[in-house]
């Protein structure tokens, strides 16, 4: 993810079609914007979303808020976590 001249490197713990949980060995202020990369395939063009950081948890995890997904982006996301979901029930 990037905010401003930042760049941060994370995994994601937890995803959703509205954001998700990252954990990184630092955090961004709340309220902070940033660009997210999400790679949801190896080899497949990663998911970009600007978002929003909406709380911190300890020091190394953040839930981040998708602003503004598109379309693209969010048939993306479904056709990702829907398996996921299915699999899960």
């Amino acid at each position: 993810m990037e905010s401003d001249k930042d760049h941060l490197d994370g995994m994601t713990v937890d995803l959703s079609l509205g954001g998700m949980l990252v954990e990184s060995k630092r955090v961004l202020l709340r309220d902070t914007r940033v660009t997210v990369s999400l790679e949801l395939e190896a080899g497949k063009v990663p998911l970009r979303s600007n978002a929003r950081v909406i709380r911190t948890v300890g020091t190394e995890r953040m839930g981040i808020q998708f602003e503004n997904l598109g379309a693209s982006e969010s048939r993306q996301l479904q056709e990702f976590l829907l398996p996921l979901i299915l699999a899960a029930s």
